[in-house]
């Protein structure tokens, strides 16, 4: 009972953002090395720009390295861009990967 057929709380919003883009884009990282990212830490550019956060993060078994997701700034979301994460005061390299990281194994028939 919205203004359009369909109407639910929240609508308006969502077509907004349908309509205009977000601030915000969910991406995988991938880590160069064995040191892991953490939720809550801040992602920067090569420019030293706070860009986003990371959301998740840890060991990702399937991939034999650390992976982590994060939210970041629409210009920084491209797959293959390089950012880095602030890790107690010390810079680790992340990029921007695909997700799913890995290929399900299953077949959808």
């Amino acid at each position: 009972d919205g203004e359009r057929a369909g109407g639910y709380p929240g609508a308006q919003h969502v077509a907004s953002q349908m309509a205009d883009g977000v601030a915000r884009y969910r991406v995988g990282l991938k880590v160069d090395g064995k040191r892991p990212v953490r939720e809550g830490q801040i992602i920067k550019d090569a420019s030293g720009r706070e860009v986003g956060y990371v959301s998740s993060g840890g060991f990702g078994p399937s991939v034999g390295a650390p992976v982590a997701m994060g939210f970041v700034a629409a210009d920084c979301k491209g797959v293959g861009t390089t950012l880095s994460v602030d890790v107690r005061g010390s810079a680790v390299t992340v990029q921007v990967v695909k997700l799913p990281m890995i290929e399900p194994g299953y077949h959808r028939g």
